[in-house]
């Protein structure tokens, strides 16, 4: 029997001796962040998007990781951040 597997990337159920094709196909590497042609708010929205696939345990590390920065730096770059973006990083803080 075959055994069925979730992608790592996009949640997506596939089979597990074609998840690594469709791992390489669908979410191959991506070109150079920097020349990126996305938006700031953009970029925020999907970085939520990612954030929202994934389970709460990987949430939890993510939020101990990203509280692991430099505090100096977050704050900065917090109070630079529009109102509605606050707003959004608090709800994902609960």
């Amino acid at each position: 029997m075959s055994e069925i597997v979730k992608c790592e990337v996009c949640g997506k159920a596939f089979n597990k001796r074609y998840v690594n094709s469709h791992k390489r196909l669908a979410h191959g590497k991506k070109s150079d962040p920097a020349s990126s042609t996305l938006s700031e708010p953009e970029v925020m929205q999907e970085i939520l998007s990612l954030y929202a696939r994934l389970s709460d345990e990987k949430r939890k590390e993510l939020q101990i990781r990203l509280k692991s920065l430099d505090p100096a730096k977050r704050q900065s770059e917090h109070s630079s951040a529009s109102v509605e973006q606050c707003k959004r990083l608090h709800q994902l803080e609960l």
